[in-house]
């Protein structure tokens, strides 16, 4: 139990520093007038890399398993992807169904979509398994 709640606290401190980063950078973006979804996925390609380097490295440790990072990866990014589709589309509910200003939409929906991203990155994307599937272990096999 002592192990989940660590897990948890270094998930949440690495998804803090992330979601800062991709807030912060959909605002500079915004605030040079680009539009709020184009903004939201220049900061999410930006804030992406952060949360896999800390996650893979600090949150889950995987990197100390022998867990291969291209599964790791793969996994991580089909976890943030569907995030990050639920994150654009209550995104775009909220800017278009609310009177909430963009920035303030923004932070309530990165903090929604948090709890999903991290049952899934714990159980499926970092999780350690079985290396032989070789579409997603580091090392392909020849046949």
């Amino acid at each position: 139990m002592k192990s989940l709640f660590l897990q948890m606290v270094r998930f949440g401190l690495v998804g803090i520093f992330a979601t800062g980063i991709h807030y912060c950078v959909a605002v500079a973006l915004m605030t040079a007038k680009i539009l709020p979804l184009v903004a939201n996925v220049g900061a999410f390609a930006i804030a992406f890399l952060v949360s896999f380097t800390g996650h893979y490295f600090w949150s889950f440790a995987v990197a100390r398993t022998g867990v291969g990072g291209r599964r790791a990866l793969v996994r991580f990014l089909t976890v943030s992807l569907v995030g990050f589709t639920l994150n654009e589309a209550l995104f775009a509910s909220l800017l278009q169904w609310t009177p909430l200003h963009p920035h303030l939409g923004l932070l309530v929906v990165l903090f929604l979509v948090a709890g999903l991203t991290f049952v899934s990155s714990r159980f499926w994307a970092f999780a350690i398994q079985d290396e032989t599937a070789p579409i997603l272990s580091d090392d392909f096999e020849s046949p």
